[in-house]
C-alpha cells in the first residue's frame, strides 16, 4: 500500500508541543518541541517539516509515498529534483516512487513578521565560534535550539547536556529550546552520515518564529566534496548541497563558519570566559550521564582529545582545567596523539599537522 505523508497531528502538553506524522501501521515520525507557550505559540509548523524524513523512512522500506500535506511548487521541485536523486546516491538506497495528491491545495506563503533567527547550539566549538561571531557581528540569533535527532547515544544523555545549555543561555539573555525527535531511530544511520539532514528537518517547525535557521559547519569550503562525502559517509562534507535541496519559502537554513576550520575557530573562542567554563565537545555518552560533578568533557573520546591538543597548541589549555580532565591527558599524552595520527578524518588530521611542523601555529584573533 504504501506510506502516506498526511497532515500531521499537533498535542499540546504542559511543557511543549508534540508533533507526529503517522506515515504507516506502526511507522511514525515524531518531534517535541520544548518552550514556554510565549514562543511556540508563535510558530507557524509545517508537515513539510517531515517530508525528508518520510521519504527517507520509505526508500529504507522500499515503500512508495504519497504527500498529502501543503507544499508549493518551488519546495516540490526543490523535493523532487534536488533532494530525492542527492540522498538517493548518497545512501545507496532505491529511489522510490513519490507522488503529490490532487487534492491538497498548494502552500501559498504568507507574508509575516518573523524576522528573528535561531542558531542550532551544542557548546562545542562550532556552535560558539558562531555565537560569539554573530554577537561580535550584532547579528545575534533570537533563540538558541538544542536537538536530540542522533548525536547523543539516548535521551538520558541528551539530557544531561541541559544544565550546561541553560546556563549557556542564561548568561547570553536568549532564550533556550528543546526538539526530541525519533528521526535517528526510524533511520537509523551513524550521526556522522545524517546529522545535517536531521537536525535542520527538525528545526524548520519553527517556522512562524524565525525566518532564519544558523547551523555551524565544521567543515571550511576548501574541504566541501560530494564524493568524498559519499566515501567517507560525512555529510558535513556535502551541507550546501544538502540546504540547497531543502529550499524551502518560509524558512531559510544557512550555513555558518564555512570560511575558517575548525582549528582557527578553537582558537579564535579559547579567550572567552564563557567557553572555557562551558566548553562541551564530548561524546562519551557513559561519561556524561555519570559524570556528576566531573568535568563536562571526558578528555578521551576522540573529540575531546583533538580539542585538548588545539587548546594546547594555542597554549591556553590550562585555561580549561574546568573542561577537562587535564592530568590524565597529560599522562596519557603520547598515546593519545597516536589515536588522532591514525585517524583518517580531515579534523583529526588538521590537529596531526600542527603537532608534526606542516601547519602554522599562529596566535588567533580573539572574537
Amino acid at each position: 500500500m504504501g506510506f502516506v505523508l498526511n497532515e500531521m497531528e499537533l498535542e499540546r502538553g504542559a511543557r511543549g508541543r508534540r508533533h507526529v506524522c503517522r506515515l504507516a501501521e506502526g511507522v511514525s515520525l515524531e518531534v517535541s518541541v520544548f518552550a514556554p507557550e510565549t514562543i511556540l505559540g508563535r510558530t507557524v509548523p509545517r508537515t513539510l517539516s517531515f517530508l525528508p524524513m518520510a521519504y527517507l523512512a520509505a526508500a529504507r522500506h522500499r515503500q512508495s509515498l504519497e504527500v498529502n500535506c501543503q507544499v508549493s511548487e518551488a519546495e516540490w521541485n526543490s523535493f523532487l529534483f534536488g533532494f530525492v536523486p542527492l540522498v538517493t546516491d548518497f545512501y545507496d538506497l532505491p529511489q522510490v516512487t513519490v507522488r503529490r495528491s490532487a487534492i491538497v491545495k498548494p502552500f501559498v506563503p504568507v507574508a509575516t513578521a518573523a524576522p528573528h533567527s535561531a542558531l542550532l547550539f551544542s557548546g562545542g566549538v562550532d556552535s560558539f565560534h558562531s555565537l560569539l561571531k554573530l554577537i561580535e557581528r550584532r547579528r545575534s540569533p533570537a533563540f538558541l535550539v538544542s536537538i536530540n535527532a542522533g548525536a547523543y547515544s539516548d535521551r538520558q544523555e541528551w539530557m544531561a547536556a541541559f544544565d550546561n545549555l541553560d546556563r549557556i543561555a542564561s548568561k547570553v539573555g536568549l532564550p533556550m529550546i528543546y526538539m526530541d525527535t525519533n528521526f535517528h531511530q526510524l533511520f537509523p544511520k551513524p550521526n556522522l552520515a545524517a546529522h545535517s539532514l536531521r537536525n535542520t528537518s527538525a528545526a524548520t517547525l519553527l517556522s512562524g518564529l524565525v525566518s532564519t535557521l544558523f547551523y555551524s559547519t565544521s567543515e571550511t569550503l576548501r574541504d566541501i566534496n560530494y564524493a568524498e562525502a559519499k566515501d567517507t559517509g560525512v555529510m558535513s562534507l556535502m551541507e550546501p548541497q544538502l540546504f540547497n535541496a531543502l529550499q524551502r519559502q518560509d524558512i531559510a537554513t544557512v550555513p555558518f563558519g564555512i570560511d575558517t576550520d575548525r582549528v582557527s575557530k578553537t582558537g579564535q573562542i579559547s579567550a572567552s570566559a564563557l567557553v572555557q567554563a562551558h566548553l562541551d565537545v564530548c561524546t562519551n555518552s557513559e561519561y556524561q550521564v555519570t559524570r556528576g560533578d566531573g568535568p563536562l568533557n571526558c578528555g578521551r573520546c576522540r573529540k575531546c582529545i583533538r580539542t585538548q591538543f588545539t587548546l594546547e597548541a594555542f597554549g591556553v589549555l590550562d585555561r580549561f582545567a574546568g573542561c577537562f580532565p587535564l592530568d590524565g591527558f597529560r599522562q596519557n599524552r603520547a598515546a593519545l596523539m597516536a589515536q588522532l595520527d591514525q585517524s583518517k578524518l580531515l579534523l583529526d588530521q588538521d590537529v596531526v599537522k600542527l603537532w608534526s611542523g606542516r601547519g602554522q601555529i599562529r596566535s588567533p584573533r580573539p572574537l
